[in-house]
């Protein structure tokens, strides 16, 4: 058996007594990325699979949460599992409809790992950070130099399943303040991982370099985004701290585009 990194956990939802097969509720979809930014920061792994695709029943007849492992796919990168509730709450329910998507992922993922001590204690830790708060950006690239520590963070949230927002926080290793600024909002994560693939700080700057695909997909647009530091730590209003034009890029992470990447 061979371990590896969750790539993605998606979340849909159905109620058998529509004749809709699978919706997406987005606070719902955004807890799944959320579960699997926190894992792949502690290196969760998943048996054979990188992806999981929890699909949540409404089932009035179950007391709690049951889950089961669907027949197919039972090989390959992605695994299905059917996550059964008493009932799938309103949209405008949003505390509990997070507590619902908390635990039937929560449960879901415990299914693979129920012999894996260290990964049920990430999977304890993902379940608690969650709870704790929706909205606290997950770091997805943290980078240090003598005078700074730099983070790259995502949020997923908003009006799109697989959207969200990305931010960077820089932090002054001598004096200890922290100065964090909204980068780029985004409508698919896995989109704008493929742009903010690497890091680095270097005479001054902040550099994100994209990966292949978006080099080769989007070849006539900048695969570089550049940020001036001194200018981004600045308390002057109105600072334009990038030295990339972005209006394109911003524009195309705003294009909706299928999922997966």
């Amino acid at each position: 058996m061979k371990l590896k990194i969750v790539k993605d956990i998606v979340i849909g939802c159905h109620k058998p007594s529509t004749n809709v097969r699978r919706f997406q509720i987005p606070i719902v979809r955004q807890v799944g990325l959320r579960w699997c930014l926190l894992l792949r920061n502690e290196k969760f792994a998943f048996p054979n699979f990188v992806e999981l695709d929890i699909l949540i029943i409404e089932n009035p007849s179950v007391d709690n949460i049951e889950v089961e492992l669907a027949d197919a796919p039972s090989s390959g990168p992605n695994r299905r599992i059917y996550c059964f509730v008493p009932s799938i709450f309103p949209d405008n329910q949003v505390e509990n409809l997070v507590e619902m998507a908390n635990e039937a992922t929560y449960h879901s993922i415990r299914l693979f790992c129920q012999d894996q001590a260290t990964q049920l204690r990430s999977t304890d830790m993902v379940r608690e950070a969650i709870r704790q708060s929706v909205s606290v950006p997950i770091p997805r690239l943290v980078v240090k130099s003598r005078a700074i520590v730099a983070s790259l963070g995502m949020s997923p949230g908003g009006p799109i399943a697989a959207g969200g927002e990305l931010t960077l926080a820089i932090k002054d290793r001598v004096s200890g303040k922290l100065t964090e600024r909204k980068l780029l909002e985004f409508e698919n994560y896995a989109l704008a991982n493929t742009l903010f693939h690497k890091m680095t700080i270097s005479n001054n700057e902040i550099r994100f370099e994209g990966d292949s695909y978006w080099k080769s997909k989007f070849a006539e647009l900048p695969s570089e985004i550049v940020i001036f530091i001194d200018k981004f730590l600045s308390n002057e209003e109105g600072v334009d701290w990038f030295m990339t034009d972005v209006r394109l890029i911003r524009k195309r992470l705003l294009t909706p585009v299928l999922e997966p990447i």
